[in-house]
């Protein structure tokens, strides 16, 4: 029992990286995980931002921008025309010391120099890169229910070998109770049989409790009630060993930030474009865009202005500089794991061919102790060994079965854990 509680941690902490139904399968859980955790909830939550940002960045550039600019102001002087004095027929003209007006300005781009295209852009990859995020994140849940999913099939397993292995002995107790009338066989071996009995019921119990509890972390992890009873379909993965990692989650999210450093670089480019605005006013104003006109007159303005940032001082270029760095930094980085996940796919096969391997020889060696267990009964029967004997080769028998299921998971976990690392 001590070997299947440390084979189910095993299986538990191996790295991969309403209901009605009475079978499960190990993806339906892992996609209920997913539902539980709202990762597609966030996920839509982000397209939606980036849908959100996209319409944001065209209006601020091609709608029109008008803006109420009301103001009224006192002055102490004024402007005055240094004029000869007593000029006949002329009156110097005032200016009032107080502006009153109310304009309408607007704003609108002919020409942005392409900023806002690549600015789309940018927030584009921004909102893909944190979609991305989410992906690598899902590798840890997936891997917690694969291991949950796992450690029940081998407990279940585990619990039909000992049911198996209580019916053999209760069957050798009973050929063994017949002969114990006619004193061929000893009190100690009918008694030893009795108590292996019941250290196999007291397995199967703890066996029991330790489904349920997996049975429960599965539940939560899943989010779905999920019966102890529960049928769990056991995975049959397929894989092709061609150490190809480029679908990792982590490998596509720095390829997306490699991209997002190119997009930056083309934003900062932009930065000296010629720009070209239409821009004017409309409303009204005392006194109005005459000055010398001492009354209540509307006000019109009309224009088209071109800005170029003709001198950056080197600035656009430093900044090219440290995405360039960073960019460099993220692509070592990039190699570095795909180094890595290399390595454990490589790994991962040899787990694959050695479980291959040990399965092979797993038949032969139940059928040589389920034979020298045979020999053992006859014996035990006859009265020239005892029950503890016995019970050595039945245990080295339930030993040999148990660890072909072992074999047989560990398999599948392997295989499974090579699609993970694989990114599928």
């Amino acid at each position: 029992m001590k070997s299947l509680i440390i084979i189910s941690i095993i299986f538990l902490q191996l790295p991969f990286l309403g209901w009605s139904q009475s079978s499960v399968s190990l993806d339906s859980c892992i996609s209920w995980a997913y539902d539980h955790f709202a990762y597609e909830s966030q996920a839509m939550a982000y397209r939606e931002s980036a849908e959100l940002a996209d319409i944001n960045v065209r209006k601020k550039t091609w709608y029109p921008k008008f803006v109420l600019d009301a103001n009224a102001t006192y002055q102490n002087e004024n402007i005055e025309l240094a004029l000869p004095e007593n000029i006949p027929g002329f009156e110097s003209p005032q200016v009032p010391l107080n502006f009153n007006r109310v304009l309408v300005n607007f704003n609108q781009a002919i020409y942005d120099g392409s900023v806002s295209a690549n600015q789309r852009k940018l927030e584009q990859s921004k909102y893909s890169i944190l979609e991305q995020k989410i992906e690598t994140d899902k590798i840890q849940v997936k891997s917690k229910v694969t291991g949950v999913y796992m450690s029940i099939l081998l407990t279940s397993d585990n619990i039909a070998l000992l049911e198996s292995k209580r019916s053999v002995v209760a069957e050798r107790l009973k050929v063994i109770k017949s002969a114990s009338e006619y004193g061929s066989v000893t009190l100690v071996s009918l008694k030893s049989l009795q108590a292996e009995i019941l250290k196999i019921d007291q397995q199967i119990i703890e066996a029991e409790h330790s489904r349920k509890t997996l049975y429960l972390s599965l539940s939560e992890i899943t989010g779905k009630d999920i019966p102890d009873l529960s049928e769990l379909l056991k995975p049959a993965p397929i894989v092709d060993f061609n150490n190809n990692v480029e679908n990792r989650p982590e490998i596509r999210l720095m390829n997306m930030q490699i991209e997002n450093f190119e997009l930056q670089k083309g934003m900062i480019g932009t930065s000296r474009n010629v720009r070209i605005n239409a821009f004017g006013n409309v409303g009204g104003g005392y006194p109005g865009y005459n000055i010398f006109k001492d009354e209540v007159a509307p006000m019109a303005l009309i224009g088209i202005k071109l800005q170029w940032n003709i001198l950056a001082y080197g600035t656009v270029k430093n900044e090219k500089q440290i995405l360039s760095i960073n960019q460099n930094i993220t692509l070592n980085e990039q190699n570095r794991a795909r180094i890595q996940f290399v390595t454990e796919l490589k790994t991962q096969q040899q787990e694959v061919l050695k479980m291959q391997d040990l399965l092979s020889s797993d038949d032969q060696m139940i059928a040589l102790r389920t034979e020298i267990t045979k020999i053992k009964a006859a014996e035990l029967d006859n009265g020239t060994i005892t029950s503890t004997d016995y019970i050595t080769e039945l245990n080295q028998e339930e030993e040999a079965k148990l660890n072909q299921k072992i074999h047989e998971l560990k398999l599948i976990l392997a295989k499974l854990n090579y699609l993970t690392i694989q990114g599928n």
